[in-house]
């Protein structure tokens, strides 16, 4: 009995700790784009698409004293009423342009609105 209390004690008790602590820390490092939701926001720009579909709007918010400003760009399908980020990047200002009615260029980074994005986290 002692051994067996021993083993479970020694042996898997770390693993499991191990196993918590890497799957907190892919959690983290791999936060999900649409969860981001910073305090303090403004409106950096604002545009339409051409058949007036879609409305992207990008807002920069500050992360404080030791993190630069970052942007996020939301769009907005005024067909169905959704909304979802396609867009999260470091900077202080934003140019939006529309390629056609389901790509745009930010900041020139091009997504198509309707099932792209970019994340500077996982940009190469």
């Amino acid at each position: 009995m002692k051994k067996t209390l021993l083993i479970f004690g020694v042996i898997l008790i770390p693993i499991i700790l191990i196993i918590l602590l890497v799957c907190l820390y892919r959690y983290y490092a791999y936060y999900p784009l649409q969860k981001i939701n910073p305090k303090g926001e403004e409106l950096a720009a604002h545009s339409i698409s051409p058949n007036r579909q879609y409305d992207v709007k990008v807002y920069r918010s500050s992360g404080g004293a030791t993190v630069s400003w970052t942007l996020r760009g939301v769009v907005h399908n005024n067909k169905n009423d959704k909304t979802r980020i396609i867009y999260w990047n470091e900077g202080e200002k934003a140019q939006i342009n529309w390629v056609n009615n389901t790509t745009v260029i930010i900041n020139g980074k091009k997504i198509n609105v309707i099932k792209g994005s970019y994340d500077y986290r996982f940009a190469e």
